[in-house]
C-alpha cells in the first residue's frame, strides 16, 4: 500500500473506509467500536468500527511484521492510511521526516522505506487544496472542515 501518513503524533493507527473496502474488506468484518477521533481542527468524527490486521515494512528482503488494530475512518483523504505511536513503537521504526526515510530494525541489519518526494507533495496539495474547498463551504455549513495532513511513507497490510 502507498500514501502511508507517518505521524509519530497520532496516538492511533487509521485506515480510511476508501482503502479498507479497496482491499476487499467488508463493513460486517468491523468489531464494532465508535472511537472519537479529533483532528488539527479539533473537528470530531467517530470510527466505522476497528479491525486487526497485519503490516508488513519492506524495502525488498529487509521486512518487518506486526500486527496493529486500526480504526476505519470515512473521511475523504489523499492517504490510505496513518501509521501513528503505536505502529511505529511496534515495529521498533524510527521516522526521519528530512531524508524521508523509516528506519527499521531486522535480523542483522536495519530495514529502510523510502518516501517519495513527489508523492509526498502531491498527498500534501490534494489535502490543503480538500481542505480550503472544505472551508469555503463551511462558511455556510459550519463544522464541515476536512483535517489536513501531509508527509508519508510505504507499509503493506494484508
Amino acid at each position: 500500500m502507498r500514501r502511508i501518513l507517518v505521524d509519530p503524533g497520532s496516538s492511533s493507527e487509521i485506515l480510511y473506509k476508501r482503502a479498507f473496502l479497496g482491499m476487499g474488506f467488508t463493513l460486517d468484518q468491523l468489531r464494532p467500536v465508535r472511537v472519537p477521533l479529533v483532528g488539527f481542527d479539533g473537528m470530531v468524527i467517530h470510527s466505522e468500527g476497528l479491525i486487526r490486521l497485519p503490516l508488513t515494512a519492506s524495502n525488498g528482503s529487509h521486512k518487518s511484521q506486526v500486527t496493529l488494530d486500526f480504526l476505519v475512518a470515512d473521511v475523504p483523504s489523499a492517504y490510505n492510511m496513518i501509521l501513528g505511536r503505536s505502529g511505529l513503537s511496534a515495529l521498533r521504526a524510527v521516522p526521519n521526516t528530512y531524508h524521508i526515510v523509516l528506519k527499521f530494525p531486522i535480523p542483522g541489519g536495519i530495514g529502510k522505506i523510502r518516501g517519495d518526494q513527489w508523492q509526498a507533495r502531491e498527498c500534501y496539495v490534494a489535502s490543503l487544496s480538500a481542505t480550503i474547498a472544505k472551508g469555503l463551504e463551511s462558511d455556510s455549513r459550519p463544522n464541515q472542515d476536512v483535517v489536513p495532513q501531509d508527509g508519508q511513507g510505504q507499509m503493506e497490510t494484508e
